[in-house]
């Protein structure tokens, strides 16, 4: 219900601020001279407020909740008695017309938050609001704090079923409405801002010489019959680089690039105040196009009736717009088209006239392998070069977009299957002009062809979709393989010594495998396992890998955090995710004392019991740059003085009289 109240409130209340940027333009006086403008004035907050309580949130029967509370405190605030007072008699008759439970209460809103308004206006308003003795948004969110209190209580006092209800509305009122209150003061402030400038400006010749000299602004007056510049302030000199004399010489034309015709248009609408903002672009002396703003109206000076215009230089901010507009439908990464842009092309674009319509899925085969193996980075790197791969293969108009981490998707209007299948033969011959740190790019491919109005859009992507995971469960196997041996490549590279340790680790799992009588295919896990038990060493860096003397403490840490690497890498590929699970545990200990997760005893994997046995022997007898290397004798009393506290003390027997029988192993 809590949920269901504050959707409510929260539509009801952008009713209202849509209503009141209406109000803000309209009501464009402060001081008002005239009655008929206070009348208009009234009965147009009026309306506004009969329509705000028209879309109301129903909370119990007869019992509504609207924005009524914020525009007539406002209007009591900003807009004086008699504007008020006629607001407050059209919405007060309407809400008893209305009728209900809640009516009492209702009207006790309508009446207290105008009476805090007008209280609001004598004591506070010029003071703390208009003249900005402090920041108005604290001001205003008190006042807002204190109309809807206040309001509260009028629902506790009138209304018979107050305390499930205030249970309800208390908190969405007391957080929603005195932020829409500053809004709302804020949109009318800023009207009454501007409207004083005009004022000041047609009131006073003198003060508009002040104004016209040190308005932090370009402002140029201009002759409303021909367009000629009459006159300029500093900063309009210092803006466009002219001389002020120079300006007074020059025609409007010869800066804005519009027609005689085009810009006596544009000066008659803003001397009859249709329109008193423009956008145009306007050069500067050196030549630079810079894109303005410019707020124009009638003004009087000496008595004769020419055109103001203030003029901001908005080209920062509307290519900020752009760029914001570009992220919004671009992939970051890639630079590529994003899923928002391709779902609301697919809309744009799933018409009749574009038949035949052509979609291609692509999914990059071993992107998870990769970011595993050798970092986000190089992972980034790889959707770059395929992001390359599509774009080369397509045509300009066709749309790429990246869907996912390693999904792109092309849709190809007016395309027929065999086009589109040509396409992909295209991104197949591109892959080979290109690799990874020395791995080949592989992605695979699904196509699929919309060629009536009767077949859905969303079925012809299920097909692509489906053909491309087709394609991917043969070619994503092979590739993996070939990732895998690459990765063992490239730390061999970074460290040699990690080559021959490995081909001898799998050399003493296979004679363990023997000596307990596996079938050939155990005895070949083992070996695979005991091959590429390190493989999670490829993330570490060389100075690590290399370095002389013992590990300091973080070092040592990362050192630690390779068997999980390992795992990462091996389970994902098929066919390896047991191999995974025993090179993930091959340095727990049987006290339990060992890592990443303190297994002890039989919780070891069996095969992950084995690897420990022969991925110590081995580091024991081969040298290394922090120590030297035991000699064969000595390796087997460690074993032995360990057996029963890191290793599994039956597979430890074994293995010491399989060593023993296979010492050559060394050679």
């Amino acid at each position: 219900m809590h949920r269901e109240f504050s959707i409510g409130l929260i539509y009801n209340l952008s009713l209202l601020l849509v209503l009141s940027l209406i109000f803000s333009i309209v009501n464009t006086r402060i001081d008002k001279t005239k009655w008929w403008r206070d009348l208009l004035a009234g009965i147009l907050i009026g309306i506004i407020g009969i329509a705000i309580m028209g879309n109301p949130v129903l909370l119990i029967e007869g019992v509504f909740f609207d924005g009524r509370s914020i525009l007539l405190s406002m209007t009591g605030l900003f807009f004086g008695v008699v504007p008020t007072m006629i607001a407050v008699l059209l919405t007060g008759v309407y809400r008893l017309f209305i009728g209900g439970d809640g009516a009492l209460a209702g009207l006790a809103t309508i009446l207290t938050s105008t009476f805090i308004g007008f209280i609001w206006r004598k004591y506070r308003l010029q003071k703390y609001i208009l003249d900005k003795t402090y920041f108005p948004a604290v001001e205003l969110y008190v006042f807002g704090i204190v109309v809807h209190m206040v309001m509260l209580a009028d629902l506790y006092l009138f209304i018979p079923q107050r305390d499930n209800m205030l249970q309800i509305v208390a908190l969405p009122i007391m957080a929603l409405y005195p932020v829409a209150s500053v809004f709302l003061g804020l949109v009318i402030k800023n009207q009454i801002d501007k409207t004083r400038m005009i004022q000041k400006m047609e009131e006073s010749e003198e003060r508009y010489r002040t104004i016209f000299e040190n308005i932090y602004a370009a402002m140029l007056i201009l002759d409303p019959e021909n367009g000629n510049i009459l006159d300029a302030n500093k900063f309009a000199s210092l803006f466009y680089g002219y001389s002020i004399e120079k300006l007074k010489s020059m025609h409007m034309t010869d800066i804005n690039g519009l027609s005689h015709d085009e810009l006596k248009s544009e000066m008659d609408k803003a001397m009859n105040r249709l329109k008193n903002i423009f956008i145009f672009t306007h050069m500067l002396s050196n030549g630079e196009a810079r894109k303005v703003e410019i707020h124009s109206g009638p003004l009087t000076v000496n008595g004769k009736k020419v055109l103001y215009s203030i003029i901001h230089d908005i080209t920062d901010r509307i290519n900020r717009e752009k760029e914001i507009e570009y992220l919004s439908f671009h992939d970051q990464l890639t630079g590529l088209y994003n899923r928002r842009f391709y779902e609301a092309e697919l809309k744009r674009l799933d018409t009749s006239r574009n038949l035949p319509i052509s979609i291609i899925m692509a999914d990059v085969n071993g992107l998870k392998l990769v970011n595993d193996a050798f970092g986000h980075h190089e992972g980034d790197n790889l959707l770059t070069i395929v992001s390359d791969i599509l774009k080369d293969a397509c045509r300009e108009d066709d749309i790429i977009s990246r869907i996912g981490g390693d999904e792109f998707i092309v849709l190809l209007p007016k395309t027929i299957y065999t086009d589109a299948y040509a396409i992909i033969q295209r991104m197949k011959a591109n892959e080979a002009n290109y690799n990874l740190n020395g791995m080949e790019i592989s992605i695979s491919y699904g196509v699929a062809t919309k060629t009536s109005v009767d077949v859905s859009i969303s079925s012809v992507y299920r097909d692509a979709e489906d053909n491309m995971y087709k394609n991917k469960f043969f070619e994503s196997r092979k590739l993996k393989g070939n990732m895998i041996d690459t990765i063992m490549k490239t730390l061999y590279e970074k460290n040699p010594r990690e080559k021959n340790h490995s081909e001898r680790v799998s050399i003493l799992c296979q004679g363990m495998a023997k000596a307990l009588n596996f079938n050939h295919e155990l005895t070949n896990e083992i070996g695979i396992a005991g091959l590429l038990h390190d493989i999670g060493k490829i993330t570490l860096d060389e100075a690590i890998l290399n370095k002389r003397g013992l590990l300091n403490r973080d070092e040592w840490f990362q050192m630690k955090k390779h068997s999980e690497t390992s795992y990462k890498i091996l389970s994902s590929v098929n066919g390896l995710a047991t191999i995974a699970e025993y090179v993930l545990s091959h340095h727990e200990r049987w006290d339990g004392e060992g890592y990443p997760n303190k297994l002890a005893g039989d919780e070891i994997p069996y095969f992950s019991r084995i690897i420990a046995l022969a991925d110590a022997f081995d580091a024991m007898v081969s040298e290394r740059t922090y120590r030297r290397s035991l000699t064969f004798d000595e390796a087997i009393a460690e074993i032995e003085a360990n057996a029963g506290t890191q290793f599994d003390p039956h597979l430890s027997e074994i293995f010491l009289r399989t060593i023993k029988n296979q010492s050559s192993f060394l050679d």
